[in-house]
């Protein structure tokens, strides 16, 4: 049986590599007026299956983002790049004295 991984995996990912590296998910404030202002510097996930997968937007100026990388990923490649990447921060936070990422990111 082959492994399966959903949005749901990748959203959960995501969220543990934003928490992992300070990064706001929250990406709009919506205002007493009702207008809505994006906050620059935060992070979505954009899944455009039809294009290819998922892939993680930065949000800058009036709502508009740009990918951190060249490409998208499969739910499953995206899922397993964000635990290499979590463990390889781990082990660097680990080698220069830092707290666990894991501890961060309240996984054990």
């Amino acid at each position: 049986m082959a492994d399966r991984y959903t949005k749901k995996d990748a959203q959960a990912a995501f969220e543990r590599l934003a928490r992992a590296l300070g990064k706001s998910t929250v990406t709009y404030i919506r205002h007493d007026d009702g207008t809505w202002e994006p906050i620059n510097g935060a992070w979505k996930l954009d899944d455009a299956r039809g294009y290819g997968g998922v892939t993680v937007m930065e949000m800058v100026g009036k709502g508009e983002g740009y990918a951190l990388g060249a490409r998208r990923w499969s739910y499953r490649e995206f899922v397993e790049m964000v635990g290499f990447t979590i463990g390889a921060l781990d082990i660097y936070a680990k080698s220069t004295g830092q707290p666990s990422i894991y501890e961060r990111i309240d996984v054990k």
